[in-house]
C-alpha cells in the first residue's frame, strides 16, 4: 500500500496524470461533439418531407393519403378520424422515407369528391392550398 501511495505523487508531478486527463477531455469534447451532430443531422433529415395543408376547398377534408411516387397504392389517412374544417391547416409530418422528395398526395372531401397532387416535391415545397377549384 505504501508503495501505491507514494507512486501518486510521481505520476502527478510527472505530468502523465495531466496529459491522460486532458487526452481524456478531448475525447470526450470529439464524442459529445460527434453525438450532437449525428442528433441534429438526424432530426432534419427525418423531417424534410413534411409539409403543411391548407383547406380552402368550401368543405371539409375528411381523409388525406401520401405515397411516394414510385408507388401504385395510398398509405392510411393520416388526418386520423378528425376532418379538417374549411379554412383550418395540419401540419403533415411523416418518415420513413429518407431522402425521397417525390410524393402523390390525395384528399377527399365528406361527398368523396378528391383532389390528387402528382409529383410533389415535398423537399422543397412546404405548403400546400387546396380550393375548390385547383390546388395552390
Amino acid at each position: 500500500m505504501n508503495e501505491t501511495i507514494s507512486l501518486i505523487p510521481y505520476l502527478i508531478g510527472s505530468g502523465h496524470f495531466s496529459k491522460c486527463i486532458k487526452l481524456n477531455r478531448m475525447k470526450n469534447l470529439i464524442f459529445t461533439i460527434f453525438i450532437i451532430f449525428a442528433l441534429f443531422s438526424a432530426k432534419i433529415y427525418a423531417d424534410i418531407q413534411d409539409f403543411t395543408v391548407i383547406n380552402k376547398t368550401g368543405s371539409a377534408i375528411s381523409s388525406l393519403y401520401v405515397s411516394h411516387a414510385s408507388e401504385d397504392k395510398w398509405g392510411s389517412n393520416l388526418l386520423g378520424v378528425k376532418a379538417l374544417a374549411d379554412g383550418e391547416s395540419v401540419l403533415i409530418k411523416f418518415s420513413g422515407y429518407g431522402d425521397k422528395c417525390n410524393f402523390d398526395i390525395k384528399i377527399t372531401d365528406k361527398n368523396g369528391k378528391a383532389w390528387v397532387l402528382y409529383n410533389v416535391d415535398l423537399c422543397t415545397l412546404h405548403d400546400i392550398t387546396f380550393t375548390s377549384e385547383h390546388v395552390k
